[in-house]
């Protein structure tokens, strides 16, 4: 499909966090990496896309590593998921 989808629940921190945001890569190339806006879909569901076509279709696994930032743009890691990105 090109894309694989990201849905994160149950945020836990003591953070005014403004944002949340998700930085992807595929494992066998860290250096490719890409941010994605996460969309609220309300009562603390966020959502966001991966899409093949930022990383040149390359197929195989991916890391997302979830991160808050406040409304001074710090950031903080709060987690880190794996996908499988197919065509």
């Amino acid at each position: 499909t090109g894309r694989f989808e990201v849905n994160i629940t149950d945020i836990k921190t003591s953070m005014d966090y403004q944002a949340v945001r998700c930085l992807a890569f595929p494992e066998e190339d860290e250096a490719n990496q890409q941010w994605y806006d996460v969309y609220s879909l309300g009562d603390g569901v966020y959502k966001t896309e991966i899409y093949a076509w930022d990383y040149g279709y390359e197929t195989g696994n991916y890391k997302v590593q979830v991160y808050l930032f406040d409304a001074n743009g710090n950031s903080v890691m709060i987690g880190e998921i794996g996908g499988i990105m197919v065509q």
